[in-house]
């Protein structure tokens, strides 16, 4: 799975198959970071679009997690959504102070479990 920012497209590539965009967000939704729950569910960052867009596993819409703000990526922590957030953007200048911000946003679902690879 992954996120590209120019088509604002959310991509997957099965093992041995090709890869295909299942989604692509709305307007001003930039994706930036991207988590998935232990459902399967896709959680992206949309920078610019004020908050997370929440993905079911084939990429429809679920849900979408209104921040504020510029948020830039995510972790879950417990069943809780840790957020970066660049700072607001001001009306006069469409530019963000770069300020930053940390969000601990109680989402009531649990990351999936990582899985530590290794190499050779």
């Amino acid at each position: 799975m992954w996120v590209e920012s120019y088509d604002r497209g959310v991509y997957r590539r099965r093992p041995g198959g090709a890869s295909e965009m299942i989604h692509v967000l709305p307007e001003n939704h930039v994706p930036d970071g991207l988590k998935v729950d232990a459902s399967g569910n896709l959680w992206v960052t949309a920078f610019m679009g004020g908050g997370v867009d929440i993905l079911a596993p084939d990429g429809t819409a679920i849900d979408f997690l209104e921040t504020g703000g510029v948020p830039l990526n995510c972790i879950f922590v417990g069943d809780s959504l840790v957020i970066t957030d660049f700072g607001d953007v001001t009306a006069v200048t469409d530019q963000a102070p770069m300020g930053g911000r940390l969000w601990r946003i109680p989402v009531g679902v649990q990351g999936m479990p990582l899985f530590r690879g290794k190499v050779a």
